[in-house]
C-alpha cells in the first residue's frame, strides 16, 4: 500500500508540541494534598513534533547516483544533490515527553478541603466536556470525507441497520467496506469517499477515505493514520489506515486486507511500524 511522502518538509529548529488527548488530569487530588500541606507532583504528557532523517529513504541516494551520473554532470547534479537533500531529507516523528513540577502550600484549613471537593466535580464536568470537544473534530466532513453526502449517508444507514451499540456499527461499517472495496495500487487520494464506494476500488489513502466517512456518517469519530510499515511480503511501504473510536478506545481499522478484521491487523507489523501522524483529513 506505498504512497507518496505527503509530510511537510518544515525548518529543523521549528516543533510544536501536541497535547495528548488521553490523558485526564485529576487535579481533584493534587489540591487536596497542596491544602494540607503536602509536596504535590504533578506531571503531564506531550508529543513533540520532530524532523529526523530516516534510513528507508537512503534507496534514493543511491538509485539517482548510479542512474544519473551518466545522464549528464546538471541533470544529476540536480536530481541527486539536490531534490534529494531537499525532498526527501526529512520526515515526521513524534516524540513523547513527560514533564514534572513540584510544588509545596503550608497552608490547611476546612474550607480549603471544601473548596478541593468542589473542584473536584467541576473539573471532572470539564474534563469530560473537553473530551467530547476533541473528538468533534472527527466527525465533520472534510474534502475527500464527504460523509454529510447523501450517497455516504444512505449507504451508512443501510449498513448499521439493526445494530444498537456503537462497537456493532463500527464493526458493521469495517466489514462492508473490507469485503466490498477491492484494492488498487496508485499514489495517494484519487477518488475520495464517494468516488471509492461507486468504483468498487481503491488504494490505502481512499479505503481509509471510506472507512472513516461511513463512519462518521454513522455517528463514530474516525480519524487517518499515516505510517511506515513492514508488511508480510517482508517490504516497508508508506500506508495509511484509518482508526474509529469507541466506547473510549481507539480501534485500528485496516480494511486493505481481508486479512485483517475490526481492531486487528495481520497484514503487516504493528510493533515495527514508525507513526508519522494522525489527522481528521487527509492531505494528500
Amino acid at each position: 500500500m506505498p504512497i507518496s511522502n505527503g509530510l511537510s518538509y518544515l525548518d529543523e529548529s521549528q516543533t510544536t508540541v501536541i497535547g495528548d488527548s488521553n490523558n485526564v488530569n485529576e487535579v481533584s487530588v493534587a489540591e487536596t494534598q497542596k491544602s494540607m500541606g503536602v509536596q504535590v507532583n504533578a506531571a503531564s504528557t506531550v508529543y513533540k513534533k520532530v524532523y529526523t532523517k530516516v534510513k528507508y529513504k537512503s534507496w534514493y541516494k543511491s538509485w539517482y547516483k548510479s542512474w544519473y551520473k551518466y545522464h549528464g554532470k546538471w541533470k544529476y547534479k540536480w536530481k541527486y544533490k539536490w531534490k534529494y537533500t531537499w525532498k526527501y531529507k526529512w520526515v515526521i516523528t513524534y516524540k513523547k515527553v513527560t514533564t514534572s513540577s513540584t510544588t509545596t502550600s503550608s497552608s490547611s484549613s476546612v474550607s480549603s478541603s471544601s473548596t478541593s471537593s468542589k473542584s473536584n466535580t467541576t473539573n471532572s464536568s470539564n474534563s469530560t466536556s473537553s473530551t467530547s470537544s476533541s473528538l468533534t473534530k472527527y466527525l465533520k466532513a472534510t474534502t475527500n470525507c464527504q460523509s454529510t453526502s447523501t450517497t455516504i449517508k444512505s449507504k451508512a444507514k443501510s449498513i448499521t441497520s439493526g445494530k444498537t451499540s456503537s462497537y456493532a456499527k463500527a464493526v458493521a461499517v469495517y466489514n462492508y467496506v473490507r469485503d466490498k472495496i477491492g484494492y488498487s495500487f496508485y499514489y495517494n487520494t484519487k477518488y475520495g469517499a464517494v468516488g471509492t464506494l461507486s468504483k468498487k476500488t481503491g488504494n490505502c489513502c481512499d479505503t481509509a477515505h471510506l472507512l472513516v466517512a461511513l463512519s462518521r456518517a454513522s455517528g463514530l469519530p474516525a480519524r487517518y493514520v499515516h505510517g511506515y510499515c513492514k508488511f508480510s511480503s517482508g517490504s516497508w511501504y508508506g500506508h495509511v489506515w484509518a482508526e474509529v473510536y469507541v466506547n473510549g478506545k481507539w480501534y485500528k481499522a485496516d480494511a486493505t486486507s481481508s486479512r485483517n478484521s475490526f481492531g486487528v491487523v495481520n497484514n503487516w507489523k504493528t510493533s515495527t511500524a514508525t507513526i508519522y501522524g494522525k489527522y481528521a483529513s487527509l492531505s494528500f
